[in-house]
């Protein structure tokens, strides 16, 4: 026997009760019921994004860091460290003390083509405005007399901060090679180990 729902134009069974859902009948499309969406709150999506960001912020900085290299300090200089840069590498007429810059300096294994070698540090005998008294005070505690040093096309020269140099300041001495060519090991500089002051 059949029971028919007045209500239901299509004239289908009137559908059994399940657990409070309607039974599925064979041939008659049904529509499924969607569970209720959780909602997410804004304040967690707001931690969730600066989170994030954070995250990503301190990932670019150790990047740049890693690819970064550090900039040369004067005390981080020591005798027998040897260097490059573009005003170590230029020709004797254009170089000038001035244009050394820690920042451009790069400190190099020797075995590496590089200009120039630290031979000594000093401390500064007299304030000045210029670097001459502080090239005059490297050229007097070189290892070897400066001709000597000039015959294998190398030359002494100061490397301060800045100028003034004031009296007492650190002052790095080293040997540049004048030919343009470079240094590809180590000069006899690098063994020699001074403290010197005038």
């Amino acid at each position: 026997m059949r029971f028919v729902d007045p209500s239901d134009p299509d004239g289908h069974a009137r559908q059994p009760l399940w657990r409070g859902q309607t039974a599925p009948v064979e041939g008659v499309a049904t529509t499924k019921v969607a569970a209720p969406r959780r909602q997410v709150h804004p304040a967690t999506l707001t931690v969730l994004g600066v989170a994030l960001l954070v995250v990503l912020a301190v990932t670019i900085t150790m990047v740049v860091q890693h690819l970064t290299p550090k900039r040369l300090e004067l005390t981080d200089l020591a005798a027998g460290d040897c260097l490059t840069s573009d005003a170590l590498a230029s020709s004797p007429r254009e170089f000038d003390e001035a244009d050394l810059n820690l920042d451009d300096l790069t400190r190099v294994d020797c075995t590496e083509r590089h200009a120039a070698e630290v031979f000594a540090i000093v401390s500064a005998a007299v304030s000045a405005d210029t670097f001459e008294p502080a090239g005059e005070q490297c050229a007097g505690v070189a290892p070897l007399p400066l001709e000597e040093i000039s015959e294998l096309d190398l030359e002494v020269r100061p490397l301060a901060v800045d100028v003034p140099i004031a009296a007492g300041d650190d002052v790095v001495c080293l040997v540049r090679d004048v030919t343009g060519r470079g240094l590809t090991g180590p000069t006899m500089m690098g063994s020699l180990d001074t403290d010197a002051e005038d």
